[in-house]
């Protein structure tokens, strides 16, 4: 592969051609590790995300509903042939059926899942002019920010549990520096714990703030049934849901700020170069668990209380050790919905998507 730049140097302008030698292989899975997961994937929303807009464009004489829900479900169409190429391509030769994803794609397959059901193709998210705003904005996005729109990405606060026991969610990153302590997590409904506050990162289409009910009681205690506890305990309590509160709004404004920028902000240092003309301009929010406004960060998550024990251990690293008894409580108490979860749709395509420990990938 051969490049060749131009260098301007004052008034005088030069070329160098530059020859890469790039390795080949006949190893489908090397080829898969060597797969820029960030470009391949964003490569791949922005086309389908432009020929959905094709065809809104070709819809508008019309002003049918009914040919609004036929393009949704073309694009969705090929969002499922798009990964079904890629399960066929890598399983060339084998007799098994379905056909396996390769491993290494398994966070390529989730971005797309997550473009299914987002805003820009998603049902559930708003009227049709909303979604052709959506879409304008992310062809037109910086990479940095229209990746960040791809996949939603979950920050959980972890400063209650620094305080108590020294360490942070198992099996995740610290980020944002120490203060305050943020674990990122995969954009799955299991992160809505009573216990838990998070924030929503969707790039974009806002930050999202969620504190649950619970933060700041004891564990094995639940708000509205502790008959004795102190008025001390109370005031820790609630210290300790305002430290939530104000760490939560802190992230999510500071991540609004940067995905209104176009550019990547250094949120560890707490410098953001926010540029207020770009609009329009993403929202940013926090609502308390089972408030009218919490329903903007579930709709983002997807629902992965449905999953299997052993797929919700693997993609979700804080519930390994859980008790299936508090899985079941958690699902009884979870939004009740339909929504097909990641593996189920994969399922549902014919490709035995692989259970792969989760791991940070952005």
């Amino acid at each position: 592969m051969q490049f060749i730049t131009w260098i301007g140097d004052e008034n005088e302008r030069s070329a160098r051609c530059v020859t890469l030698r790039v390795s080949t292989t006949s190893s489908a899975v090397a080829y898969a590790r060597a797969v820029h997961l960030p470009t391949a994937s964003l490569l791949a929303a922005r086309r389908l995300v432009l020929e959905a807009h094709e065809d809104d464009t070709l819809r508008v004489g019309a002003g049918s509903s009914a040919s609004s829900r036929k393009n949704t479900g073309a694009s969705v169409a090929r969002i499922e042939k798009c990964v079904s190429r890629v399960a066929e391509a890598f399983s060339a030769g084998a007799d098994s059926s379905p056909a396996p994803f390769p491993e290494a794609l398994v966070p390529f397959a989730e971005a797309m899942y997550h473009l299914r059901r987002g805003p820009m193709l998603g049902v559930g998210f708003g009227h049709d002019d909303e979604k052709t705003t959506a879409r304008l904005a992310f062809l037109f996005a910086s990479h940095d920010v229209a990746y960040r729109s791809l996949a939603p990405v979950v920050y959980a606060w972890n400063g209650e549990r620094n305080v108590r026991s020294g360490s942070p969610f198992p099996g995740t990153e610290n980020v944002f520096g120490e203060e305050p302590f943020f674990a990122k997590l995969p954009a799955l409904d299991l992160a809505l714990a009573p216990h838990s506050a998070i924030v929503v990162d969707h790039g974009l289409f806002g930050a999202f703030g969620w504190v649950g009910r619970d933060v700041g009681v004891e564990p094995g205690e639940a708000s509205g049934d502790a008959t004795t506890t102190t008025t001390s305990s109370d005031a820790n309590a609630n210290a300790t849901r305002e430290a939530a509160v104000e760490a939560v709004t802190s992230l999510a404004t500071r991540l609004a700020r940067g995905s209104r920028s176009g550019s990547r902000s250094d949120t560890a240092g707490g410098n953001s170069t926010a540029n207020t003309s770009v609009f329009p301009a993403p929202p940013s929010l926090v609502a308390a668990e089972g408030s009218s406004a919490a329903r903007r960060v579930v709709c983002r998550l997807a629902p992965a209380h449905r999953d299997a024990p052993h797929e919700q251990d693997a993609r979700f690293p804080p519930v390994r050790g859980t008790s299936l008894e508090a899985r079941r409580a958690f699902a009884a108490r979870a939004p009740p919905t339909e929504e097909l979860t990641f593996f189920q749709w994969m399922r549902g395509l014919g490709v035995d998507a692989p259970v792969t420990p989760w791991a940070p990938w952005r």
